[in-house]
């Protein structure tokens, strides 16, 4: 079980992550492919209790469909890193019934 003083507390209050979920990110790692915005998305992931992050400076970062929606550059790979974090804590924790991506 946890302490109440966790940092995760509020993260394993979610349904979608729960003790388990937590437990799993805590214990997965991720790579994340380099550019602009990795820096960003590193931090997210680890903010979020993932266990082993690392920059992988020779992979493609994921289409960041939604781009045409940021006008200015900074913008626009501060959302993609934001969506990128997003989707890799997904995969990591596994979806509960029921939700999409």
């Amino acid at each position: 079980m946890h302490d109440e003083q966790d940092r995760y507390t509020r993260q394993r209050r979610l349904r979608e992550i729960g003790d388990a979920g937590q437990q799993r990110l805590e214990s997965a790692s991720a790579a994340v492919a380099g550019g602009a915005e990795a820096v960003a998305e590193v931090v997210y992931l680890c903010r979020a209790g993932v266990g082993s992050v690392t920059i992988d400076a020779l992979a493609r970062p994921r289409e960041f469909a939604h781009a045409s929606a940021f006008r200015h550059p900074a913008a626009r790979r501060h959302a993609a890193a934001s969506w990128r974090a997003l989707r890799t804590l997904l995969e990591l924790v596994g979806r509960p019934s029921g939700a999409s991506a």
